[in-house]
């Protein structure tokens, strides 16, 4: 079974804070967390209904802001 993301970052990461601009995968509170903008630190980190990360994946690539699934907030 995989892993379920509980938390993502709403923060853009648009500057030096990310040097790869890579999404990026992190503990946080004991979950797994994800940055899609694959920023280092300065997370904003928002509770969601836990998902699988491929579903953030295509939310995150559909079309950056106008996702086609929404994940839905705790």
């Amino acid at each position: 079974m995989a892993a379920l993301i509980a938390w993502l970052c709403r923060v853009d990461h648009s500057d030096p804070d990310c040097s790869d601009h890579l999404p990026k995968l992190t503990l946080h509170h004991g979950d797994w967390a994800y940055c899609s903008h694959g920023g280092s630190r300065d997370h904003q980190w928002n509770a969601i209904e836990p998902s699988p990360i491929e579903m953030l994946r295509v939310r995150h690539y559909a079309s950056e802001g106008s996702a086609t699934q929404e994940v839905r907030p705790k």
